[in-house]
């Protein structure tokens, strides 16, 4: 077992006290521990395994109740079994003498690179400040075949100075980010007709949706995209306006956007089966715009005050309003979809001429950006719609007539979500968008941040200018 909770050296005797005056309180070997062994195995352990088909499942409880001694005597042979491994200790365990059982509890020195061998569960409570630390913690993304159903990971919702800190969150966003840059790897290798990349121009195609930057500002590299290709790519950015007067821009740029009779194709249930059969569908309004009038749309939106005061905007949306504004895109329309819930939480967003539209709970990661707005199953929908050459994991594999009426190339989709994170709250507007396949070359137009040393990969100071 891995506990990382401070990188603090003095912190980590105090916690290995605390851990030792636990695990005598438990009393394993006693009536009352054994009871409780029995609780999780019945609560957890037995329909985690089942559910992941693992490779051994005893009957029942009492096939390892026999084993349970003999694995306290494992543990408890060294007296030493909570060891703190710091700069400061010479307690760190000897893998290389055979299985070790022990609980290891350090800070730095676990997080940079140490192995555990046999790690199969981390406790983890310390805050990062960038995307690259953050990964380099995560000792729990790798074990052994035969020991899928035994790992657990224990994450921090409430940490920090503020007690404002997800660790949950904080991890799947670096964990999107990673995939996002691997995806977009993808698109410019093996294209002998598409010119090279160089690794000074990989750097760029970090898409920073989230909280946290993807490393510390000085390692930055003196590169900046000036245009790129969207073509068959998700947009999503969640970092949207918490001020009264942003929120009702935003509203104000959705009614621009939507009330028009001409644009009104009415309330359809789009969705089908999907690629394993089970059934996705989704009530939805459904609204056809030009081009033209989406681009209205993302000029008049309104971005988190504190990072983006308007007219300022995060870099993807200027490079995807540079997108659209500039090259042959070949996009014709846009559908909104906006789907509906069975009941609105709080009340409904009331739109002249539309109706109402409900509203979804949300709640803001550190009080400032959301989540995530969309659903997988409305991904699915909305990539059968524009006829997406290269799909999610989740897909839909037969749709529905009203579905198939809609389908179309050439035509992108905005995912349309109205949410708050209270039921008296304020409606905040949050959208996803996925643009078409196009026929453009998947490459990139640089510039440098640094004018005055354009060659330079590193800059000390980057600065948003």
């Amino acid at each position: 077992m891995l506990i990382h909770t401070s990188p603090r050296t003095g912190a980590h005797e105090s916690l290995a006290d605390r851990v030792k005056e636990l695990w005598d309180r438990c009393a394993f070997n006693s009536p009352k521990g054994v009871e409780e062994l029995r609780l999780l195995w019945e609560s957890d352990f037995l329909p985690v395994s089942r559910a992941q088909g693992a490779e051994l499942i005893p009957n029942n409880f009492g096939d390892l109740k026999i084993h349970l001694a003999a694995t306290i005597q494992r543990v408890e042979r060294d007296p030493r079994f909570i060891c703190v491994v710091n700069s400061d200790t010479q307690q760190a365990p000897d893998f290389t003498q055979g299985h070790v059982w022990k609980i290891v509890i350090g800070g730095n020195k676990l997080s940079r690179g140490y192995t555990v061998e046999g790690l199969t569960v981390s406790y983890y409570r310390r805050v990062a400040n960038t995307g690259d630390t953050l990964m380099q913690m995560g000792r729990w993304f790798g074990f052994r075949p035969g020991y899928r159903d035994l790992v657990r990971v224990f994450l921090g919702v409430v940490e920090g100075k503020r007690r404002n800190v997800d660790l949950v969150n904080l991890f799947k966003e670096v964990c999107r980010m990673e995939e996002r840059f691997r995806e977009e790897l993808k698109r410019y290798v093996r294209r002998p007709d598409a010119p090279k990349i160089t690794p000074r121009q990989i750097p760029p195609l970090i898409s920073i949706s989230g909280s946290l930057p993807p490393t510390s500002r000085n390692k930055m590299f003196n590169a900046r995209i000036q245009s790129k290709n969207f073509g068959g790519q998700w947009s999503a950015l969640t970092l949207t306006a918490a001020a009264s007067s942003g929120l009702q821009a935003n509203r104000t740029a959705l009614e621009n956007l939507l009330v028009n009779p001409d644009k009104v194709q009415g309330k359809k249930r789009l969705g089908g089966l999907l690629a394993g059969g089970e059934v996705a569908d989704a009530e939805c309004f459904v609204f056809e715009v030009t081009n033209g009038e989406l681009l209205k749309f993302l000029n008049a939106y309104h971005w988190l005050e504190s990072d983006y005061p308007y007219p300022k905007r995060p870099a993807d949306l200027i490079l995807q309003i540079e997108f659209l504004e500039k090259q042959a895109h070949q996009i014709r329309s846009w559908l909104v979809i906006a789907p509906q819930r069975r009941s609105s939480f709080g009340a409904p967003l009331s739109l002249d001429g539309i109706g109402d539209l409900t509203v979804k709970e949300r709640a803001r990661i550190d009080g400032r950006r959301f989540g995530v707005f969309g659903e997988s199953r409305h991904h699915a929908i909305a990539e059968f719609l524009v006829d997406l050459a290269s799909r999610q994991t989740i897909q839909l594999a037969e749709a529905n007539s009203e579905t198939n009426a809609l389908r179309k190339q050439h035509r992108g989709v905005l995912l349309l979500y109205p949410v708050r994170e209270t039921e008296k709250q304020e409606v905040s507007i949050g959208y996803e968008l996925l643009f078409p396949d196009n026929n453009l070359p998947f490459d990139l137009n640089f510039t440098v941040i640094r004018k005055d040393s354009p060659r330079s990969i590193i800059v000390a100071k980057a600065t948003d200018g």
